[in-house]
């Protein structure tokens, strides 16, 4: 007859041995996180679906490596057209200090003809040719932008023609006044130099030059403006 305790000892071993065995089992499901389960019945859906002609198989992995391909490449097209302001507010050193010394030529022609008198004409002079060379150089900075912009892939055409047709304008504006009389040549010269900081400020806007250049410009503009205005006045004074 078989005790109690035999019955009990083997009740025991029985219930260890079946812990033993679903433990691994249990473990394994509590580990599994809802995301496994999705992605498990996504694969089985598509093992179910997946067809069995080699051909139909080969145009599907076409069209799904076409589709990561071209959202692979999105997120780098958005950011090619807009420059973010973020970080193109601050004027790089090299520009600030190079664009002050652009300046000293007109601050020269300023001020030379109070130092000497005698050759308040030549000062003159020299400042009208130097101011028709930044005229020339500030629109050939939209040919510039134009060519290296033109390539890229949001970059639209009809800013494009904008810039192309921009940088031209200031050349051929500053080039007769080199054959103007004085008092002429320097109120166009200024004009044209405020003409083209509005014509950068709208091209800011559109995101096709940065904003520290912008920054720049009025300094520079403002500087080289007011040289030529007070040239002006020195001429009615001296000459």
């Amino acid at each position: 007859m078989i005790s109690i305790r035999n019955i009990a000892i083997r009740s025991t071993a029985r219930s260890t041995l079946f812990t033993a065995r679903c433990a691994p089992i249990f473990i394994r499901n509590m580990s599994t996180t809802p995301n496994d389960l999705a992605s498990n019945n996504n694969n089985t859906q598509q093992q179910q679906t997946e067809p069995t002609d080699p051909r139909t198989r080969k145009i599907n992995l076409a069209s799904q490596q076409a589709q990561h391909s071209q959202q692979a490449q999105q997120p780098q097209q958005q950011h090619i057209f807009k420059i973010p302001q973020s970080t193109s507010s601050k004027i790089p050193t090299s520009a600030m200090v190079l664009g002050a010394s652009g300046l000293i030529p007109f601050f020269a022609g300023a001020i030379g003809p109070y130092v000497f008198p005698e050759y308040t004409l030549p000062f003159m002079a020299l400042q009208i040719e130097y101011a028709v060379i930044i005229t020339t150089f500030m629109g050939a900075v939209h040919w510039g932008l134009a060519v290296s912009s033109s390539r890229l892939p949001l970059y639209p055409p009809s800013a494009s023609a904008y810039q192309y047709g921009f940088s031209v304008l200031p050349a051929l504006i500053a080039w007769p006044t080199l054959h103007l009389p004085l008092i002429t040549a320097m109120p166009v010269l200024a004009t044209t130099l405020t003409s083209i900081l509005l014509f950068d400020m709208w091209a800011n806007r559109r995101g096709l030059i940065p904003t520290w250049y912008i920054r720049l410009r009025m300094f520079l503009t403002a500087g080289a403006v007011a040289s030529l205005l007070a040239s002006i006045y020195t001429y009615k004074s001296l000459v």
